[in-house]
């Protein structure tokens, strides 16, 4: 699978088609999701492949109502193994590593759909308990984030983002930057990136 290319914006899908997505195109992306940096390598990251339609529908209800969810072909609700972060970092470990490993995770199952051509939403607003309850999830795992995929009705809903260098600092937090030292009015952030990987490949 190829990697995604630099995006530039953001987009938010909520009217998914009526067509399926294949097991193929799912692996792929839950192979994607599957390699990214953990702590400790612990790789705490469970999936949950939903597409029976009672199951989306429940979804559906527990996440505050969001009917795109059960309109999507497939869901992907993203766990973590709480109790094995616990085990090994503590407090720490089950409050925050886990965390930041399944943003990780949830953030390339974003990419690759983006670079497969597919929509998806990033849902984090549902009752827990239910969800556990109803996909059976053991105790010591967490869902935190519910995710339908599907091919885009339309062009997803565009996120206005705050521009990055409004918000960076230089050596201390606070600190005055230029912006001129991010951008060239003769390059694109886009092909910046682009002269960096090339000068990376000739290394």
């Amino acid at each position: 699978m190829e990697m995604p290319k630099l995006l530039t914006e953001v987009e938010l899908t909520t009217k998914f088609k009526k067509d399926e997505i294949d097991d193929d195109t799912i692996g792929h992306i839950l192979d994607a999701a599957s390699h990214v940096p953990s702590a400790g390598n612990l790789q705490p990251w469970k999936f949950i492949v939903v597409k029976d339609e009672d199951l989306k529908e429940k979804l559906s209800k527990a996440a505050l109502n969001l009917n795109f969810i059960k309109t999507a072909p497939a869901v992907i609700v993203i766990c973590g193994d709480v109790e094995r972060a616990y085990s090994k970092y503590s407090v720490r470990g089950e409050k925050l590593y886990v965390v930041q490993d399944i943003a990780f995770s949830s953030l390339m199952v974003y990419l690759a759909c983006r670079s497969l051509g597919l929509g998806c939403y990033l849902v984090r607003a549902f009752e827990e308990e239910e969800v556990i309850d109803m996909l059976e999830i053991p105790d010591g795992v967490r869902p935190f984030a519910i995710i339908p995929i599907g091919h885009p009705e339309s062009k997803g809903e565009s996120v206005n983002i705050n521009p990055f260098e409004d918000v960076t600092f230089i050596d201390k937090y606070g600190s005055v930057v230029d912006k001129s030292l991010f951008y060239s009015e003769t390059m694109s952030l886009e092909e910046k990136f682009r002269k960096m990987a090339e000068k990376r490949k000739k290394k």
